[in-house]
C-alpha cells in the first residue's frame, strides 16, 4: 500500500511539473535526471532479471531438456518497467526473450527504453549552455548500448553488457554534474 502511494504520488508530481514548469535550464536538468534514472533502472532490470531468465531458458533441466521461456516471467519483467502494454502494441507477437530485451534497450519510441532515454538527454542538451563534454559522454553511452545488440541472446553476456552500459550511464551523470552542478560551473 505504501509503495503504491509513493508511485502514484511520483506520477502525480511528474504530471504537475510537466504541465506547469517553465521550459528553462531547471526543466532540462529535471528531464535529464529523470531519463538518467530510467535508463539506469532499465539496465538493472535487464541485467539482473532478464539475463537470469535467458540463462535459465538455455540451461537443461534434470532430464537434459532445455527449459522453455516462461511467458509469465517475461510479462513480469515488462510490467516492472511499465512496458507490457507498449511491448504488445509494438510487436503484436508472443512475448519472446530476445524481442523483450531489444524493446527495452533499443526502441526509439518507448519512453523507458535505454535508447529513448539517451536520446532525450541529448535533446535536453540542445537547450543548455556549452553541452559539448556531456554530449561526448551521451554519444559514448549510446554507442556502447548499440554495440551490445549482439549480446541480447545470451544471459551471461547480457548481464556483463548491462554492467558496462550502466558504467557509461554513470559517466553521463558525472559529465552533467561536472558541467552544470559543480562549484564554478557556468
Amino acid at each position: 500500500h505504501v509503495l503504491t502511494r509513493v508511485a502514484n504520488d511520483s506520477r502525480r508530481l511528474d504530471g504537475i511539473l510537466t504541465s506547469s514548469m517553465t521550459r528553462d535550464a531547471a526543466w532540462q536538468m529535471w528531464r535529464m535526471g529523470r531519463y538518467l534514472e530510467r535508463a539506469d533502472m532499465t539496465t538493472r532490470v535487464v541485467g539482473v532479471r532478464a539475463a537470469v531468465l535467458m540463462a535459465q531458458s538455455t540451461a537443461p533441466d534434470e532430464a537434459g531438456r532445455a527449459l522453455r521461456y516462461d511467458e509469465v516471467q517475461w510479462m513480469g519483467v515488462l510490467k516492472s518497467l511499465s512496458a507490457l502494454q507498449m511491448y504488445q502494441r509494438s510487436t503484436r507477437n508472443a512475448i519472446e526473450a530476445t524481442s523483450v530485451v531489444r524493446f527495452l534497450l533499443f526502441d526509439s519510441t518507448f519512453p523507458r527504453s535505454v535508447r529513448f532515454c539517451l536520446d532525450e538527454i541529448d535533446r535536453s542538451l540542445d537547450q543548455m549552455s556549452r553541452p559539448d563534454s556531456v554530449r561526448v559522454a551521451v554519444a559514448e553511452a549510446r554507442d556502447g548500448l548499440m554495440s551490445t545488440m549482439a549480446t541480447t541472446t545470451d544471459g551471461a553476456d547480457l548481464d556483463q553488457a548491462m554492467d558496462w552500459v550502466q558504467s557509461l550511464i554513470g559517466k553521463v551523470n558525472g559529465a552533467i554534474t561536472d558541467r552544470y552542478l559543480s562549484i564554478g560551473a557556468a
